[in-house]
């Protein structure tokens, strides 16, 4: 049902793989390494050597890195991560988070299902995450990255923080912990009006409620919050962004859109492709943490505009496993891929009975997913348009582990969530990223919303 993901560049190299049973990577010996190295220089000449870092492959390159359209996501397996000799790696290459002062947790201190849960490579279930919140009692954000936990901390200053760590554990389970004081992510806009001279042709704006062109939306398309005029008469918050999926509830039927586009207004005004084409609707509601509900007044289909599927159910992040790929079709990328490599949650503070919660309690769920993690290979997208910003509210679409499987998987047209809005924050900084931050359906699924049958 779906035609290729996209024509990337391929490099002919046999891959390691991802051994489910034994819950690791089997990575190539010394003798392979050789050979793959000598494979990349014969295709980029400036690299230098590679360091394997599960599921990353680090390569080394002297001065400067090959042109993103010209490096494949995948080599040997391993998502592809060309870096300058030299220069820091990317943010969770290296050990993300300060080290706890106190010993690991031992099994007998640990519940049996906690034990075996926590390993790398292997997404937990949400029992483990609230058992690690009732154990740190000062977490907000809990987080499962391929070789270790991130447990972000409430904000204490510096001195306190060092005295906290001390009493941490190193190690839960059979995974490292970092502690992180603070939060590790920051909010990041959608993408601002571009001036045409700096990007132009970077994004499909073609309006597509023209006859010409079909008279249709679809996810993926341009969006924009046309913002509002200054005392100055300069024109403020006016954001760009993606359409996402149909949904229905009862006898409702809205469109999914990026919350965060419209914060700079009061009037959610929602205009295709840009202010001076269509008004489609008003956002009406708010979902989870950033999913906007727009009751658009145009037609609009869940087939998606390149990938060749449509949209058919949304699918919860307890569904999602390691190592899965991802795809996402947007105006601004066309269609990339991603992995699954882990997930980002948060004690919810409002209890089953719709209070606020006081703390970690035996009878109540505390514990969200607030992002998944995805693996990337380049903060910029390697495709025209060669840009990532933008790209907030456009649906995932759920694949398979490996891409004989693809095709099918994609067929079905799960949801799995949607681009997000956020950045690596602080000393983390932001550069560079292999990791991508997204909006599970599991707000959408939790208040009832489905995808619209067409």
């Amino acid at each position: 049902m779906s035609k290729p993901l996209v024509d990337e560049p391929q490099i002919d190299f046999p891959y390691s793989y991802f051994d489910e049973d034994e819950n690791q990577f089997t990575i190539l010996n010394q003798a392979q390494s050789l050979q793959l190295l000598t494979v990349l220089r014969n295709h980029f000449p400036a690299v230098l050597s590679i360091i394997p870092v599960a599921p990353f492959l680090v390569i080394e390159c002297n001065k400067t890195v090959p042109d993103p359209v010209t490096t494949p996501f995948l080599i040997a397996g391993l998502i592809a991560c060309f870096v300058v000799q030299g220069d820091p790696y990317p943010f969770g290459i290296d050990f993300i988070g300060e080290d706890g002062g106190a010993l690991g947790f031992t099994e007998d201190q640990v519940p049996e299902f906690v034990w075996k849960d926590l390993k790398p490579f292997h997404i937990p279930r949400l029992a483990t995450f609230e058992w690690i919140y009732k154990t740190i009692p000062l977490a907000t954000h809990v987080s499962l990255f391929p070789q270790q936990l991130v447990v972000e901390l409430e904000q204490i200053d510096d001195e306190q923080f060092g005295t906290v760590l001390k009493m941490l554990p190193d190690t839960i389970g059979g995974l490292n912990v970092g502690y992180i004081n603070g939060l590790m992510l920051s909010k990041k806009p959608a993408r601002k009006i571009p001036s045409s001279r700096d990007f132009d042709s970077d994004y499909d704006d073609t309006d597509y409620l023209h006859p010409d062109n079909g008279g249709t939306l679809k996810p993926g398309m341009l969006l924009e919050c046309a913002g509002y005029v200054d005392e100055a008469g300069v024109r403020q918050g006016a954001i760009l962004s993606n359409s996402g999926v149909k949904i229905q509830k009862n006898e409702e039927t809205r469109v999914t859109v990026a919350m965060h586009g419209w914060d700079a207004v009061d009037n959610k005004l929602v205009y295709h492709p840009t202010r001076t084409g269509h008004n489609i609707g008003t956002i009406v509601e708010k979902v989870g943490q950033d999913i906007g509900i727009l009751d658009c007044l145009c037609p609009y289909s869940n087939e998606f505009p390149d990938l060749q599927t449509r949209a058919q159910s949304l699918l919860h992040s307890s569904q999602l496993s390691y190592n899965q790929f991802v795809v996402i079709d947007s105006c601004f990328t066309g269609i990339q891929k991603m992995k699954v490599l882990g997930l980002r949650t948060e004690r919810d503070s409002v209890t089953e009975t719709g209070e606020a919660a006081t703390g970690p309690a035996e009878e109540s769920s505390y514990v969200k997913v607030c992002q998944g993690i995805y693996g990337v290979n380049a903060l910029d997208i390697p495709k025209d348009p060669q840009i990532r910003d933008g790209v907030s509210g456009t649906p995932l679409i759920a694949g398979a582990k490996n891409l004989r499987e693809m095709t099918r998987v994609i067929g079905e047209g799960m949801v799995a969530g949607f681009m997000g809005w956020n950045d690596i924050a602080g000393k983390h900084g932001t550069d560079r990223q292999i990791y991508c931050f997204c909006e599970p359906a599991d707000s959408l699924i939790q208040a009832g919303w489905s995808v619209c049958p067409e």
